[in-house]
C-alpha cells in the first residue's frame, strides 16, 4: 500500500512538473515560427495575440557593435486587437498621447513631421478613419521630399505596405494610410540595403537631412513590417554605448534574418523612437520599454513630442 501511495506520489510529482515547465514555455504557434534564430531573444506573450521580442544591449558580431531591439508581433486578423494610427494634437510625449485611452495596449512614435523645418509645408501622407489629416507638400526635390516613398496603409481586412507618392496614396482605398522612408523590403527584396547608392563616401560632410546620410549612418530606428500572418513595430535604440543604432542597409538585413518579413517600412527614428506597453498586460516591463535618446541617457525618460503615432488597441 505504501509503495503503491508512493509511486502515485512521485507520477504526481513528475506531471505537475512537466505542467509547469509547459505553462512558462509555450508560445503562440505563430511566434514561435515568427522568429527564425532565437538564441539572443527574449521572447514574452503579453497577451493572447500579442509578443515582444526583445534584443537588449546585446553586442551583435556581424555590425561590431551593441544593440538594444524591441519587436512587437501582432496577427493581421486577431480577434482580440486591432491597430490603428493616431494623431496627437497638440504635439505631447507618447506616454501622455496613450494613456488618455485605456483600449490601448502598446505603441510606437510615428512618422516623419518637420513643420517647423519646411514653412508650415507636410512632409508625410497621413489619413486616419478615411480622415485626411496631412499630404505631403514639399516639392520631390525639397531636401525633405524623400521622405514619404512608401507608405502602410491598411483596413480592418487587408493591409500592405505600397510605394507612391501623394497622388497614389490619395487614390488608395484604404481608410488609413501612413507614409515613410525608405522601404526597406518590397515583395522580399532588401530594398533599404541599397538606398544609399555611395555608402563609401564620408557621408558626415552631407547635410544632416541629405538622404545618404540620413539613412546611410547608424541612428535609433522604428519600422514597421510584415510577413504573411503578422505586422511587427520595430524600435531600434541608438546614440548610446549599449545601443549604437543602425542605418538602413543594417535594419533592412537585421529583419530579414530574423524574421520572414514580406514588406518593411522606415518611419521616423532618431530621437523620436519610442515603444510604450500598457501595465494592461503581461510584459515584464510597462510604459516606456525603449531607451529613448534625447535626453542622452540609458533610461525610459528621454522622450521627445511627437505628432502621430502607430497603436494596438483592444477590439471592443
Amino acid at each position: 500500500m505504501y509503495k503503491y501511495q508512493l509511486k502515485n506520489q512521485v507520477l504526481g510529482l513528475i506531471c505537475f512538473s512537466f505542467a509547469f515547465v509547459s505553462c512558462k514555455s509555450v508560445l503562440p504557434k505563430e511566434s514561435s515560427i515568427l522568429l527564425q534564430d532565437d538564441m539572443q531573444w527574449k521572447q514574452e506573450r503579453l497577451a493572447d495575440d500579442l509578443m515582444l521580442y526583445r534584443l537588449v544591449g546585446q553586442y551583435y558580431e556581424p555590425y561590431e557593435a551593441y544593440q538594444t531591439v524591441h519587436v512587437l508581433a501582432l496577427p493581421k486578423k486577431s480577434k482580440s486587437l486591432q491597430l490603428e494610427l493616431l494623431d496627437i494634437r497638440p504635439e505631447d510625449s507618447l506616454s501622455q498621447a496613450v494613456t488618455v485611452d485605456p483600449s490601448i495596449v502598446a505603441a510606437i512614435n510615428g512618422t516623419y513631421f518637420e513643420k517647423g523645418l519646411t514653412k508650415g509645408n507636410s512632409t508625410a501622407y497621413l489619413k486616419i478613419n478615411q480622415v485626411l489629416i496631412d499630404s505631403v507638400e514639399v516639392d520631390k526635390n525639397h531636401q525633405f521630399g524623400w521622405k514619404h516613398e512608401g507608405a502602410l496603409a491598411f483596413t480592418k481586412d487587408q493591409m500592405r505596405i505600397l510605394r507612391g507618392d501623394n497622388q497614389i496614396y490619395a487614390k488608395a482605398k484604404e481608410e488609413n494610410i501612413m507614409s515613410g522612408a525608405p522601404i526597406l523590403v518590397e515583395a522580399g527584396k532588401p530594398v533599404g540595403a541599397y538606398f544609399v547608392k555611395t555608402p563609401h563616401r564620408d557621408l558626415t560632410q552631407l547635410h544632416y537631412e541629405n538622404p545618404e546620410r540620413h539613412q546611410g549612418v547608424r541612428h535609433p530606428r522604428t519600422a514597421v513590417a510584415l510577413t504573411e500572418k503578422e505586422v511587427l513595430l520595430i524600435t531600434v535604440d541608438g546614440r548610446s554605448t549599449k545601443a549604437e543604432g543602425m542605418s538602413a542597409k543594417e535594419l533592412t538585413e537585421f529583419i530579414q534574418k530574423y524574421f520572414p518579413v514580406q514588406e518593411a517600412l522606415n518611419i521616423d527614428g532618431g530621437g523620436s523612437t519610442t515603444m510604450w506597453i500598457s501595465s494592461d498586460t503581461a510584459a515584464p516591463v510597462h510604459g516606456v520599454i525603449n531607451y529613448p535618446s534625447d535626453n542622452r541617457k540609458q533610461d525610459h525618460f528621454g522622450q521627445r513630442q511627437l505628432r502621430n503615432a502607430i497603436v494596438i488597441k483592444k477590439i471592443r
